[in-house]
């Protein structure tokens, strides 16, 4: 339960989770009805204290059938919708240029040449997507991932067993894409997603902050989609998705965006009444606060703020980190 990026509570739940949509295909009107009575049987009998449905594309079947069909006292008041980006791309790089403004054209031409300058013939990207890159690719991003606010969150790319295992199955699938960039030889940011049938997802990204005022991360961007169009093995990427959640970088590049919902129902228990009840304030505060930033046009700049200070003190939020 989180106020902005600070958690106000976390306690310690069974939930079932859902993961990017609930379901392979479109669920009938029907065969909706039957898993979500299904689900609140389960949570009816103990298994779980919450069902946890998340990145449902709004106004789906699923989706109204859940919002439709659990008691008002399961049902959570608040529906968590993000915006979820994307980029089609035009047939030439040309086409991706100009369909930006002059503005960020200028800017991000202007930055290019002021990193090459700081840093002659030291800037290098490296593309890795082969198992045998795996050792070299996990130890360089952990090094940058690690300046990262994201990590001071508790998200984002952690070189664990898990992430291990998950890369080298991306890998020995061909799905694996990997981009760093080194200045000077040190590795400063890094641009990790895959790639399936045109698409390349994009699951994590990060820069080293000792860095940003070189605008690393937007450079790394700018140059990986450049080399998108080149030739490759499993066919050029004709679309970038930048996944759900908004970002600058997500609205200043992309061309195509929908809402997904993250919805929720909790089991008619007292613990289940209590999470549902305690997750309902945190939000009704924090959108408040959210409400009286955006009036008062802070929201960037506090967000900002609050993610260059957890850049700068990582090691002051290990309870933090710990909760999440």
């Amino acid at each position: 339960m989180r106020m902005g990026y600070a958690v106000v509570a976390a306690p310690e739940v069974r939930v079932i989770t859902f993961i990017q949509g609930g379901c392979l295909g479109e669920l009938e009107e029907d065969t909706a009805a039957v898993l979500v009575k299904e689900i609140e049987a389960r949570l009816a009998q103990g298994e779980a204290e919450l069902a946890f449905f998340s990145e449902l594309s709004f106004g789906s079947g699923l989706f109204d059938t859940i919002r439709r069909s659990p008691r008002w006292i399961s049902r959570y008041a608040f529906t968590l919708r993000k915006t979820h980006r994307a980029l089609v791309l035009p047939a030439q790089y040309e086409g991706f240029l100009h369909s930006l403004s002059a503005k960020t054209r200028k800017h991000q031409r202007r930055q290019a040449r002021k990193l090459v300058k700081t840093f002659p013939g030291g800037v290098e990207i490296r593309y890795f997507s082969e198992l045998m890159d795996i050792e070299q690719m996990l130890g360089d991003v952990e090094a940058v991932a690690r300046t990262t606010y994201q990590r001071t969150l508790g998200v984002g790319f952690e070189h664990t067993l898990e992430m291990r295992e998950r890369m080298t199955l991306a890998a020995e699938k061909g799905w694996l894409r990997g981009y760093l960039l080194y200045l000077a030889s040190v590795p400063v940011g890094f641009w990790i997603g895959t790639q399936y049938r045109g698409v390349f997802f994009s699951d994590f990204m990060g820069y080293d902050s000792a860095y940003a005022r070189h605008s690393p991360g937007m450079f790394l961007i700018m140059e990986v989609i450049d080399r998108f169009y080149g030739a490759d093995k499993n066919g050029r990427v004709t679309k970038v998705d930048f996944g759900v959640g908004d970002a600058q970088y997500k609205e200043v590049l992309g061309n195509v965006s929908w809402t997904n919902a993250f919805v929720y129902m909790y089991a008619p228990t007292l613990k289940g009444i209590a999470l549902n009840a305690s997750r309902l304030l945190v939000v009704l505060l924090d959108k408040l606060g959210r409400t009286a930033l955006e009036r008062l046009h802070l929201q960037r700049q506090v967000k900002k703020m609050w993610r260059e200070w957890l850049s700068l003190a990582p090691g002051s939020c290990s309870r933090i980190n710990g909760l999440l």
